[in-house]
């Protein structure tokens, strides 16, 4: 239990719940790169027209790879970007089982990799923070739509594990954001009224799973978007995690 200082708002919680990529770690970093390669590992089953297309439907810029804070990669599991990027691909041409199998092959073994440290850049120094947290009295839980296994990996590789007691992934079988299930899984295996947590998230789905949830909702800039549009369901946005104080515990 704590009572915390983000930007002008004064809030008492018992949990802050995370997203992962965008707000702990470089977001455009990972996955826009990522999804250039997926693309790109297609190889002779994809033209230039669908090489293009494959990226729109993702919603990554075809020439800075930057991720659309809206769009599909931003937002969803990789269940439902493969339904996706298959649909596309059937639409350009591509005959169903190939599109599928190259997407599961090729694609997916760039997507879904396990994390690697050079593309692992944590937003500032995640250990002292989640340390101060910890010491402060809160819990501490993770909900993104990356698997488990390279949720657990990059945790581990940012040294933070210790400190987090719930982590709900996109390969669960847990309705992903913007659903409040993630959340509210965790609120209630830690014991928490959801209205004593904080949901912390760079996208407009995870603010709307915390406002769903009861939460208090934190958007911050560091990852897919802007203030604008974070503004319009979060309770306060930050630049970043690190805006988020402890005044006293409670």
């Amino acid at each position: 239990m704590a009572h915390l200082q983000i930007a002008d708002a004064r809030v008492y919680a018992e949990l802050a719940v995370f997203d992962k990529d965008g707000t702990l770690i470089d977001f455009h970093g990972v996955w826009g790169g990522r999804a250039q390669r997926a693309v790109a590992a297609l190889g002779d089953c994809v033209d230039a027209a669908l090489h293009d297309a494959l990226l729109d439907t993702m919603g990554v810029d075809r020439d800075t790879g930057r991720v659309d804070g809206q769009g599909l990669l931003a937002q969803f599991p990789h269940d439902v970007i493969h339904a996706h990027c298959l649909q596309t691909m059937i639409e350009a041409g591509v005959p169903p089982n190939r599109a599928d199998r190259e997407l599961r092959a090729r694609f997916a073994g760039v997507m879904r990799a396990p994390p690697q440290r050079d593309e692992m850049l944590a937003i500032g120094d995640l250990r002292a923070l989640f340390s101060g947290l910890r010491a402060a009295g809160l819990r501490l839980g993770i909900v993104t739509t990356d698997d488990r296994d390279a949720t657990l990996q990059t945790l581990s590789m940012l040294q933070v594990s210790e400190h987090v007691a719930q982590v709900v992934c996109g390969n669960d079988p847990v309705a992903a954001k913007p659903s409040p299930e993630g959340i509210l899984r965790i609120a209630a295996a830690l014991d928490v009224l959801p209205q004593h947590a904080l949901m912390i998230g760079d996208t407009a789905a995870d603010m709307r799973a915390g406002r769903a949830a009861g939460c208090f909702c934190v958007g911050v800039t560091s990852g897919a978007c802007d203030a604008a549009q974070l503004r319009e369901l979060a309770d306060v946005v930050v630049n970043s995690v690190h805006e988020i104080h402890v005044l006293r515990t409670a």
